[in-house]
């Protein structure tokens, strides 16, 4: 099957196995019960600061259930017009809470690389990290791969000019995922192109991302 570890689509095909990503805690209850697997976390820039303590609340009270795979998207966004000490102490708290229940974090990062390098350093973190969208230099990937890190690939990948595309080939085996984000791209193309990029099949690249999948999303 397909794995898609990114999504803000609700349709999805009957061959692949994705992870909706819940923006709204407004909504979250309902949202838990029609579809399969979720994550689900405080993007930094939908921080709602009159509101965002009880945000909180409400993604501990539901992490823990089983259709809940990963923590995320959180993160950090130099973009966004949320400070950015409030940001990092959002972030904290998910990723205290990743921690708490075992569960992976999805990270939405732009411009922030450093600073998710230095709280990855400073609160050593046992679960993976997860920056999805990744479409940086290399010579920033190396750093991050050095630190533990893994990376999702999305339509980025898609374009000839884009740095994700000199970036995937370079990942190893392993510490990567793929994704179709906000796109409506289909995941069987970024398959298809990833597949090319990496010189392998694509049934090569389904079975060792479906394994991974599993493993480490502790999906049953």
């Amino acid at each position: 099957m397909f794995t898609d570890i990114h999504t803000h689509q609700t349709k999805v095909s009957e061959d692949c196995i994705s992870i909706f990503n819940l923006l709204d805690t407004d909504s979250i209850a309902n949202d838990l019960e029609s579809i399969n697997n979720f994550s689900i976390g405080i993007h930094p820039r939908f921080i709602r600061v009159d509101s965002s303590q009880e945000d909180i609340r409400i993604i501990q009270f539901h992490a823990k259930k089983k259709n809940v795979l990963a923590i995320g998207e959180c993160g950090l966004d130099r973009l966004s017009e949320t400070q950015l000490e409030l940001q990092i102490s959002i972030f904290e708290d998910m990723v205290r809470l990743s921690e708490e229940i075992k569960k992976p974090l999805i990270i939405h990062c732009v411009k922030a690389y450093d600073d998710i390098r230095i709280l990855h350093k400073k609160l050593k973190p046992k679960q993976p990290w997860i920056l999805h969208g990744f479409n940086v230099k290399i010579s920033v990937a190396k750093q991050l791969l050095e630190e533990g890190f893994y990376f999702s690939f999305g339509n980025a990948i898609l374009h000839d000019d884009s740095m994700a595309k000199t970036v995937l080939p370079s990942i190893p085996d392993g510490k990567f995922f793929l994704e179709t984000d906000a796109s409506e791209v289909s995941i069987n193309a970024i398959f298809a192109r990833a597949a090319v990029l990496r010189n392998t099949t694509e049934i090569s690249l389904k079975s060792q991302l479906h394994h991974q999948f599993l493993k480490l999303f502790h999906y049953v």
